[in-house]
């Protein structure tokens, strides 16, 4: 007969790499991610803008609350594999319903997006209560602390979309309110799991924004701007994840190991980890865009999404440098001024969009060779 001890979720004392089968969770949400840029393609404006932002917020923090699960669990375990593509399966209906929550039927969404938190919140429980009295106190006081924001977004569903959009906005403050109520409290996290499931999720969002590039450009002429666009835009790509793993990752890491703090351990990857993934929609949002018309005139609003992208994801990471040790990153800053002026002024002049990512990619690529040359912070190399 098998016992109940051998049944029920445990934690791992070990620190161990991400599994297969949260990788095969995490494609499922960078899937969500792909819809939220469709959903901003599709209506580039500020209204437009302000939605991508909320779903791509509700993406995120349900997949970052099975980060915090999965960090201390034994992922091998067969119940937790189990639970986890039951969650998997759930997520993908959220996913697909993503383009529709605001012009067709909201709860095709909001259904599987609460029964993925429920599910999330069930493991956490079990996980927590594996381990000690403290980490199962931290879960109940996160759950309840997170209800205010699921009773909002409930309420938002019930109204038209104007109103859902800012009931829902508020949604994510109540979010964020709800990780600063848990600050101090007592959890098991593998610093080397957590950071590794961050860097997996980044990844996989530029690898979907090369996989965007090559549809959007499927029906494109073979002219000089068009191979200049799709040149540009896979340059850019390449540039982003120089910018995050060419040392970027691993010194985050070493700084979040160093600091021994569960509150910076939040900070720094459950919230302004947000930005740096909302600037991969912006920047994919801005190729497809200029992708589509190579040869015409850069657009205001796709000079707003490259400008907003851009400024998420290096300013984001500029950002967790210094939280993370004072550090200033000043070519990148720099850099990142260069993009946000080209841009303005691509705007101004009826630059080509091809013209105007082609120089946001030459910034972008100055980037990893002036940091190439420069020393970095020291263990990295």
């Amino acid at each position: 007969m098998v016992s109940v001890a051998a049944v029920r979720p445990r934690t791992s004392d070990e620190p161990q790499g991400a599994t297969f089968i949260e990788l095969f969770f995490d494609l499922v949400f960078v899937y969500a991610l792909t819809q939220v840029t469709s959903l901003l393609v599709d209506d580039l404006t500020w209204s437009g803008a302000a939605r991508a932002v909320v779903m791509a917020w509700l993406v995120w923090w349900a997949w970052t609350q099975f980060t915090w699960t999965l960090s201390p669990a034994d992922t091998t375990h067969p119940v937790i594999e189990v639970v986890v593509l039951a969650a998997t399966a759930v997520a993908f209906f959220m996913a697909r319903s993503v383009t529709e929550t605001f012009e067709g039927n909201p709860w095709l969404f909001l259904v599987p997006y609460l029964l993925i938190r429920s599910i999330g919140m069930r493991l956490y429980g079990w996980v927590g209560g594996d381990a000690d009295r403290q980490m199962a106190q931290s879960m109940g006081l996160f759950a309840l602390a997170s209800v205010p924001a699921m009773l909002a977004l409930v309420a938002g569903a019930a109204l038209d979309p104007g109103a859902r959009s800012v009931l829902w906005a508020v949604a994510i403050l109540l979010d964020l309110a709800a990780g600063v109520a848990v600050r101090g409290v007592t959890w098991r996290v593998h610093v080397s799991h957590f950071a590794e499931r961050h860097g997996l999720f980044v990844i996989i969002a530029l690898g979907e924004s090369l996989i965007a590039i090559g549809v959007a450009s499927a029906a494109l002429d073979a002219t000089v701007s068009s191979f200049m666009v799709k040149g540009a835009g896979v340059a850019i790509v390449c540039g982003m994840w120089w910018i995050y793993f060419g040392w970027f990752k691993l010194w985050l890491e070493d700084r979040a190991e160093a600091s021994g703090s569960i509150d910076f351990i939040r900070n720094a990857y459950s919230f302004v980890h947000f930005p740096v993934v909302m600037g991969v929609v912006g920047v994919a949002a801005a190729l497809e865009a200029a992708i589509a018309h190579p040869g015409e005139a850069f657009s205001t609003p796709a000079a707003a999404s490259l400008v907003l992208g851009t400024t998420g994801y290096v300013g984001g990471v500029a950002l967790l440098a210094w939280m993370a040790g004072r550090l200033i990153l000043g070519a990148r800053l720099t850099l990142l001024a260069t993009i946000v002026v080209f841009s303005l002024a691509a705007v101004a002049m009826k630059v080509s969009g091809a013209l105007t990512i082609s120089l946001a990619a030459v910034a972008l690529g100055l980037i990893g060779v002036i940091e190439y040359y420069r020393p970095v912070p020291s263990g990295i190399k």
